[in-house]
């Protein structure tokens, strides 16, 4: 199995053979230049090819080894008070306990901040275990307002997880009166 990155404008144009990390999305092909974040701070992916530059939309960096790290959509990027929180990090703190088998942090509108992030998880761990959890790894800014357990997570046809449509549904239950 590979992994491997691009876009509909240049079809594939990195691919990883080491499966060791999901966000570790390829290495360049040959036919392209890519740019990105660098030293593990994210920037706007960008692709060259046949002359064109294409955004992708994506934010990520190429480690020092020149393999693209993807970090989150530009969209899905949670500003809090102009501190960025990217979901992934939200969803690592909280994959790596045990009994947590899926997690979507996403954006929910803040009148003080703008913005703060919200997390929906499945999984048998309690509230207060992710809410530990996400003090022990993550900074004041990045906490989750709202933790939401739920037998399973809302996916879209192909799969996927809408963070536009999950903040959309559940961060009116998280705006305070």
């Amino acid at each position: 199995m590979f992994q491997q990155y691009g876009c509909s404008e240049a079809g594939c144009v990195a691919i990883n053979q080491d499966l060791q990390n999901p966000y570790d999305v390829g290495r360049p092909l040959p036919h392209v230049t890519l740019s990105a974040g660098q030293n593990g701070t994210p920037d706007a992916v960008r692709i060259y090819v046949a002359e064109r530059e294409i955004d992708t939309g994506d934010l990520g960096h190429l480690n020092d080894t020149g393999l693209l790290v993807f970090t989150a959509r530009a969209d899905d990027m949670i500003n809090v008070a102009s501190l960025n929180v990217y979901p992934q990090d939200v969803e690592r703190a909280v994959m790596a306990l045990h009994g947590v088998s899926d997690a979507v942090a996403f954006r929910i509108s803040d009148p003080h901040s703008g913005a703060r992030a919200g997390l929906l998880y499945s999984g048998t761990e309690t509230e207060e275990t992710i809410r530990q959890a996400c003090r022990a790894a993550l900074s004041g800014y990045q906490q989750p307002t709202l933790i939401k357990q739920l037998p399973a997570l809302p996916r879209q046809a192909n799969g996927k997880n809408s963070r536009r449509e999950i903040s959309a549904r559940y961060s009116q239950k998280a705006v305070p009166a």
